[in-house]
């Protein structure tokens, strides 16, 4: 098996002036790619940074944080991908916990990193600032542009670690999740050996960089096949079709809303026809919002299901193979079971948990102590299949409902409220306390559709059992989610 630079390498010397990385300000083909990020890591090199020494990462989607990306592996240093949508605390915590003496920023984070050294008590070895912020040690641009390659002889070991990634901390605190150049690969060739690239893929995703989704199954699965990896300016909508529309993408990868926001704002639908698929995260778009994007784009909304522990779990397959509201079957690679509290297998069509066979697609967490006792990784995700393996989702173990002796999934509900037709989105609230608890719905509406708390009471108590009907319905233009599109659920209490 390759590593990943060995991959960079290949594509450099078979097609150098393909584009590998399309952005807003510059095009960076194989060739100028190979060239920075062997520069980069000899830099590296004579900074005194030895082998398996953590490098974090802080910073937005450019080409500079890629470059430097595979730099960092190249030198076979990790790579630790700090997510810049925690607070200040929460990173410094990271940093403490990952080792990490040594960072490359963008300028635009100079503060944090100032904030940081102030709590730790004493500066970062080396500061590599992207942009030109005096306080750094060194500047991305005067590395790339005055080392030389150093050209290492020895092969990177695939088992060795390349990257640190972390949780969503949703439900707790995020954990490190530590992939190896095997771990990405394997999850990489899962997913390319599952969905049927036809042509030379071009990527955009609407999820950062240093999330998961982008990092394995958008920026590294376009590395593997030779594609081009498209960064927009930002990640909302009007951007994210400017650069399809600028760029020609023909894979998109993106959240349910995401979906629903470029729908609703596309007034040319050539704007789109650029796209062969488009990938979906979640799992929640009704069948008939998919049908009518098809319809309108002449492209399949593959819906699908992964984590950060195992990126790629299920997806449905074109062609007419997939199924509304699953999220496709497992993934060649993949093994999975459902399971009770007890760890029994659960019968066909009841609702259980999601477990993953351990094998190389699984990476290690960073601490050792959370790394599961058993040759099974429960998921913490609760999920139904029926006889044919599709899998459906139905939320998280997490928010579990107890209400007058029954445990009620929060999908359960959702899936009933979603099938009124003037509901775009909702999301079921769990409010603690006392025996009970309580349930908060918390609706998006359609748009140019009005609805009332009534008719949602009175819909809920047509369609669902007393034990689930709502307590609470609050309505929102849109619901509150961080940028890795995650629910920001303090916002909704």
């Amino acid at each position: 098996m390759k590593d990943l630079l060995q991959y960079i390498s290949e594509h450099k010397n078979k097609t150098p002036d393909a584009i590998f990385l399309s952005s807003p300000y510059e095009d960076i083909s194989y060739k100028k790619a190979y060239k920075n990020i062997d520069a980069f890591a000899a830099g590296l090199r004579r900074m005194g940074l030895i082998n398996n020494e953590p490098i974090a990462i802080l910073g937005e989607d450019i080409n500079a944080y890629i470059l430097s990306y595979y730099g960092i592996l190249k030198n076979k240093n990790k790579a630790v991908l700090l997510p810049v949508h925690l607070t200040k605390s929460t990173l410094n915590t990271l940093i403490k916990q990952t080792d990490v003496n040594n960072i490359v920023y963008t300028e635009k984070y100079r503060d944090i990193i100032l904030d940081i050294e102030q709590k730790r008590n004493h500066q970062f070895a080396n500061k590599i600032v992207v942009g030109r912020d005096r306080r750094a040690d060194y500047r991305f641009n005067e590395i790339v542009n005055n080392y030389k390659s150093i050209n290492y002889s020895s092969r990177i070991d695939i088992n060795a670690d390349a990257a640190i990634l972390f949780t969503s901390g949703t439900t707790g605190f995020p954990k490190g999740v530590v992939f190896s150049h095997k771990n990405i690969i394997t999850n990489v060739e899962n997913l390319i050996e599952s969905i049927d690239y036809q042509d030379r893929i071009s990527v955009i995703s609407s999820f950062p960089i240093y999330n998961y989704i982008s990092n394995i199954l958008a920026l590294n699965t376009v590395l593997i096949e030779g594609g081009s990896y498209i960064l927009s300016r930002e990640k909302s909508s009007s951007k994210l079709l400017e650069s399809i529309t600028k760029h020609k993408a023909n894979i998109l990868i993106a959240n349910s809303y995401t979906y629903h926001d470029i729908f609703d704002n596309v007034k040319n639908t050539d704007d789109l026809k650029s796209l062969s698929y488009c990938l979906s995260i979640d799992g929640s778009l009704k069948k008939k919002f998919i049908t009518e994007w098809q319809k309108r784009f002449n492209c399949e909304i593959l819906e699908g299901y992964g984590l950060t522990e195992a990126p790629a779990v299920s997806f449905n397959k074109s062609n007419g193979e997939a199924k509304p509201k699953s999220v496709g079957y497992p993934l060649a690679n993949t093994r999975v079971k459902i399971i009770n509290e007890n760890g029994a297998d659960v019968p066909d069509g009841e609702i259980g948990e999601l477990a993953l066979l351990q094998n190389d697609l699984l990476p290690k967490y960073l601490d050792s102590r959370q790394e599961a006792d058993t040759k099974w990784f429960r998921t913490g995700d609760l999920f139904q299949r029926d006889i044919n393996d599709y899998l459906y989702f139905k939320g998280r173990k997490y928010d579990i409902i107890t209400k007058y002796g029954y445990k009620i999934s929060p999908g359960k509900i959702k899936h009933i409220i979603m099938q009124h037709d003037k509901i775009r989105d909702v999301f079921v609230l769990k409010i603690t306390g006392g025996k009970n608890n309580q349930i908060k719905l918390c609706v998006v509406p359609e748009r140019d559709k009005k609805i009332g708390k009534e008719e949602i009471f009175n819909y809920s108590r047509e369609n669902l059992p007393r034990f689930l009907y709502p307590d609470f319905v609050e309505f929102y233009q849109e619901l509150p989610r961080n940028k890795l599109g995650k629910i920001k659920r303090s916002d909704l209490l």
